[in-house]
């Protein structure tokens, strides 16, 4: 994949990265386990993402993400590293995940497309190449927790591009109703959460899943007039916008091959007939996503949607297979209570929708760690922070103190670091604490010159 390139997108950190380029080259260069502490975890993803790019980058948990993203940021750029959250639900919840989280992993998962990515995905449905409608993107990592990883999705979701409006566009108000209730949005009289829409004369109001605000559709005739942003609470317009993209609320494609395939299904599986017959019928209803493993034999999985080449780093080997398992124990506790079946269909409870016997789906929903972690399309590293005998190879380095505000010591760490030759960058959170630094190191006879960022 096309390296890295240091830009005015890089994060400011990114010129620390040619020093530890060629001296960790051959540690990157095939995939393997790499024995380095947590505080040098961004540095070597940042480096792994030169190499190949877009780098998945899987987490134990949703609390590890934002330290691993904060991190990558720093080295390449903010707007270049994404979260990919997980549902909130579990398989057999008969929950749909919140809409703001579907509209977060499906804006992902378009930036992955624009890339290049889901061409085994394609080719498995028959779709078009859509990287040419994609204009390109600049994303170097995603950082997602493992329970991301284990969730079976649509493999379509790669061909379903969001609806992008502007001034002029020229689908009309009823052409836009009618991709609004196919993307999964709810009609509702008055607009007041992501993934609903309402209709008044010739003004579409809608609140994009992955929007901070809701948006006013203005139409003159059949094409879009203006478009503004508005508060929910008192309605009132924030600003006007030159485009608008509207991701779906819905994980699962609602178009004429899905309404197909529930309606054979509802004839033969009558424990979820009535839901299968909504599918069929084109309706979107709370917890339509536990069906989609029913509806895709053979769903997708995360690594499935990146291109090929991309690479992917498991920080913390131990506790992300911990976890996995962890949650593959509540998924089969949570079937048992939800479906009534115990693994594998107890009598009387026909739970074959929810694997029909693809090798790739089990009956507890979500997948095995080592089943999609071999879906990788690239390199595949392991970072861990142990050591001792037989320790993968080590990334030489060591953490740097931690002065809690106290201004002063760190001045006097970096008077010793730059005496003994080295070359010192140090950052703050705010310009403040930036300036009263430099104040300091000069007292202490230090050159410290200022740089914004």
């Amino acid at each position: 994949m096309g390296a890295m390139t240091a830009s005015r997108r890089a994060g400011p950190l990114a010129g620390l990265l040619e020093a530890g380029r060629e001296p960790l080259a051959e540690l990157l260069e095939v995939s393997g386990a790499i024995h380095a502490g947590p505080f040098l975890h961004a540095y070597v993803l940042a480096l792994a993402a030169q190499r190949a790019a877009p780098l998945l980058v899987v987490v134990p948990t949703e609390r590890d993400t934002e330290a691993v993203c904060d991190g990558l940021a720093a080295f390449a750029g903010e707007a270049r590293v994404a979260h990919f959250p997980p549902w909130e639900t579990l398989p057999h919840e008969r929950l749909s995940p919140h809409p703001a989280t579907v509209g977060q992993r499906l804006r992902v998962l378009d930036r992955l497309r624009a890339r290049g990515g889901g061409d085994d995905l394609r080719a498995r449905g028959g779709g078009d190449d859509l990287r040419a409608r994609g204009g390109g993107d600049d994303l170097v990592a995603v950082v997602a927790p493992v329970r991301a990883l284990l969730q079976p999705m649509d493999p379509r979701l790669i061909e379903r591009e969001p609806v992008r409006l502007e001034a002029g566009w020229l689908g009309g108000l009823d052409g836009l109703v009618e991709q609004l209730a196919a993307l999964g949005y709810t009609r509702t009289p008055l607009v007041e959460r992501r993934g609903e829409f309402a209709v008044r004369g010739g003004i579409v109001d809608v609140f994009p899943t992955a929007a901070e605000h809701p948006v006013r559709v203005e139409f003159f005739g059949d094409d879009v007039d203006t478009l503004r942003e508005f508060a929910v609470g008192d309605q009132r317009t924030l600003g006007t916008l030159e485009q608008v993209t509207i991701d779906a609320a819905r994980e699962l494609v609602l178009d004429a091959e899905t309404a197909e395939t529930a309606r054979k299904l509802a004839e033969r599986l009558p424990a979820v007939g009535d839901q299968l017959t909504q599918l069929a019928d084109g309706v979107a209803f709370e917890g339509m996503e536990a069906l989609v493993t029913a509806i895709h034999p053979a769903p997708a999985y995360l690594p499935d949607f990146f291109p090929a080449g991309a690479g992917l780093a498991v920080v913390d080997p131990v506790r992300v297979t911990a976890r996995s398992t962890e949650l593959r124990e509540q998924a089969a506790a949570l079937m048992t209570a939800g479906w009534g079946a115990e693994p594998g269909g107890a009598p009387g409870v026909d739970a074959s929708f929810l694997t029909t016997g693809a090798d790739e789906v089990d009956v507890v929903g979500f997948a095995e760690w080592e089943r999609v972690r071999g879906r990788a399309p690239g390199p595949v590293w392991e970072l861990s922070a142990l050591g001792g005998g037989g320790a993968p190879p080590a990334v030489p380095g060591r953490g740097f103190d931690s002065f809690r505000g106290d201004i002063a010591a760190a001045a006097a760490q970096a008077q010793r670091l730059a005496s003994s030759g080295l070359d010192v960058v140090l950052t703050t959170s705010g310009h403040g604490g930036a300036l009263r630094l430099a104040e300091v190191l000069r007292g202490e006879g230090i050159a410290a010159p200022l740089r914004e960022a």
